[in-house]
């Protein structure tokens, strides 16, 4: 399966938008009125403009969740990752056993496991 793009991912929060609205008429035991009414419209829009801030503050969180030139991000950097080298931590201290990504080029950490 290719990376989403970003029309892929606005797509998905318009429908999943959509489908909120369906089920609370749904619920409340009202007739869909059409997606083009006034009525729909006007929850709509704030419930898209939720939905799309919503997936932007994810993705400036975890940028290496966002697919750029078809590959991740470095969360560091930002910079594309050719490739995760995942290991043993180098660290200094022999009791340091944790698991950790590295991307490359950059060489920059990437996220460290929780012990």
């Amino acid at each position: 399966m290719p990376d989403p793009t970003p029309m892929d991912i606005f797509e998905t929060v318009r429908a999943k938008a959509l489908t909120i609205l369906k089920m609370t008429f749904m619920e409340t035991e009202r007739s869909w009125p059409g997606d083009d009414s006034p009525e729909v419209i006007g929850m709509f829009m704030p419930l898209l403009g939720i939905g799309v801030a919503a997936a932007s503050e994810h993705y400036a969180q975890h940028p290496e969740h966002l697919a750029l030139a078809g590959s991740p991000i470095c969360v560091v950097c930002r910079e594309p990752i050719q490739t995760l080298q995942v290991g043993v931590d180098p660290a200094p201290e022999s009791e340091n056993t944790g698991m950790v990504s590295v991307a490359w080029p950059c060489g920059h950490f990437q996220h460290q496991a929780e012990e």
